[in-house]
């Protein structure tokens, strides 16, 4: 039986196109990796860094001088540093006791636990998107450096250093807009505080305008670093030199 023959233009010939088919290049993954996650990376950190650690806490507390205003006794380094124990997993249980010598009775109720838990959860999941933009960012950063793609790399870096402002700006007009915020907190606020709750009070008190300020400086120390390692092995004296 005679074999079918196909000419190289037949509309029959099942390889007619796969010539004109160009292979993706690997840098350019990279370097749109890079572009999405590295602000991902830089935005996540940021907030984790702020909300883990005592010092935005005490800072507040500093600042408006709440604990100066409410009736129940508290110390202000004992709470700051239960805020950074507790978000940092160091303990699972949100409680202290009031600063008083006689019969000191539980400062928060289970209300302001749940809250606490809730805000944790959430930051948690926040610190698992960290992670993973971490390591593609990384590895975005490794793979470009060591095939010297430096025209890419410095493409990504500026691409994502616009996303980061972008992003950064919107959540911070969020967090500024009281009502919006509010909304949003909601869903993990829950509900059962009494009037004048502890917790409640303390956050109320500008907490979310320091912590964005916090969030603000460390997002663009790290960003400044990133930029300062990205024009020594990608910038312009680079490009036109190897290693």
């Amino acid at each position: 039986m005679r074999m079918k023959s196909y000419r190289v233009n037949s509309r029959k010939n099942p390889w007619r196109n796969t010539r004109d088919i160009k292979s993706v290049d690997p840098a350019k993954v990279w370097g749109i990796l890079l572009t999405v996650f590295m602000p991902i990376m830089i935005i996540t950190i940021a907030l984790n860094v702020t909300m883990r650690l005592p010092d935005s806490y005490n800072f507040n507390m500093s600042s408006s001088e709440i604990l100066d205003t409410m009736s129940t006794q508290i110390d202000q380094q004992t709470l700051s540093n239960l805020f950074g124990d507790y978000m940092q997993h160091k303990t699972n249980v949100f409680q202290m006791k009031q600063n008083t010598s006689y019969n000191p009775q539980n400062v928060f109720n289970a209300a302001d636990q749940k809250f606490m838990y809730n805000i944790r959860h959430s930051l948690d999941i926040t610190a698992v998107v960290a992670v993973l933009a971490l390591i593609i960012s990384a590895l975005a950063m490794f793979f470009l450096i060591r095939w010297r793609k430096h025209e890419i790399h410095m493409k990504a870096f500026k691409r994502g250093v616009l996303i980061f402002f972008i992003l950064t700006a919107f959540n911070t007009a969020v967090k500024l807009i009281t009502p919006l915020f509010d909304k949003l907190v909601d869903p993990i606020r829950g509900t059962g505080f009494v009037e004048g709750d502890p917790l409640i009070t303390i956050l109320s008190a500008g907490f979310t305008k320091t912590e964005t300020m916090f969030e603000l400086l460390i997002s663009c120390v790290f960003l400044g670093v990133l930029a300062y390692v990205t024009w020594q092995v990608a910038g312009p004296k680079r490009l036109f030199k190897g290693y």
